[in-house]
């Protein structure tokens, strides 16, 4: 579990110091806060997968992070969305001793609740090595 939970510090640092989610005041949480209010983000429903050989070995990880807008209609979280997709497909190629093999979107969804607000989630798959 080192590589995921590496993985999911360098999207915490990352999106941490990515000026345009920071002036949108986006705060990204391991989970959702009992208080949370709109917009904010999760990172969540991770599953790896060993991808060993013979000469060495990497992790596949499936990954989400979701989005929720407060807004009304998608429009504001399908913005969002776009942000954190650049933000994760800008990671390093290394993450301390983790190597970032690749990064891909595999799917994007988004839908609103009654409630008027917006939800999106973005999945991704990551391939990574840890470094000796």
């Amino acid at each position: 579990m080192m590589a995921s939970l590496t993985l999911q510090r360098g999207i915490v640092a990352a999106w941490g110091a990515d000026s345009v989610l920071a002036g949108l005041g986006v705060p990204l949480f391991d989970g959702p806060p009992a208080d949370a209010r709109p917009p904010y983000a999760t990172i969540g429903a991770d599953v790896v997968v060993e991808r060993g050989w013979a000469g060495g070995g990497a992790r596949e990880h499936r990954f989400a992070l979701s989005l929720w807008d407060g807004r009304g209609g998608v429009a504001g979280v399908k913005a969002l969305l776009a942000e954190a997709e650049r933000v994760v497909l800008g990671l390093p190629p290394m993450l301390g001793t983790l190597r970032l093999s690749s990064v891909r979107l595999v799917r994007s969804t988004v839908k609103a609740n009654p409630k008027g607000w917006a939800h999106g989630t973005l999945e991704f798959r990551a391939v990574t090595e840890m470094e000796a």
